[in-house]
């Protein structure tokens, strides 16, 4: 919702937007613009699956499919998403870039070391 109503300029600046839905509308002939700024933190993107899928073996295989080097470069080339695979082009290459954070399950006993980094980078206390 808040790429649309700076696309549309409502409002003048999002801060913390989703950067794929961003390149995909302005991919469209969006008068937007957006950049990647430090720190970058990435995010792991989730497969889910039905518990009680009615063919449990084809979800299966979609998962493997979309696991697999062909799935990636699909979803990173043709829809702009994020994948796990690396060298995997992205189809926008404001995302072909180096995290400085990376956010897994490790992250919870080093969050406040987290957020004072963070605050000094912003100047916040």
């Amino acid at each position: 919702m808040t790429t649309q109503v700076v696309s549309s300029g409502e409002y003048p600046i999002g801060i913390a937007i989703n950067g794929e839905t961003s390149a995909a509308i302005r991919a469209k002939g969006a008068p937007l613009g957006f950049k990647v700024l430090s720190p970058k933190i990435v995010k792991p993107e989730g497969l889910f699956l039905a518990k009680n899928a009615p063919h449990p073996h084809a979800t299966v295989l979609f998962a493997e499919w979309v696991l697999s080097e062909e799935g990636q470069t699909f979803l990173a080339a043709r829809l702009g998403k994020g994948v796990a695979m690396k060298g995997i082009r992205s189809k926008f290459q404001e995302f072909q870039l180096q995290p400085d954070y990376v956010v897994t399950p490790k992250l919870g006993p080093k969050l406040n070391a987290y957020i004072q980094d963070f605050a000094k980078i912003l100047g916040v206390r």
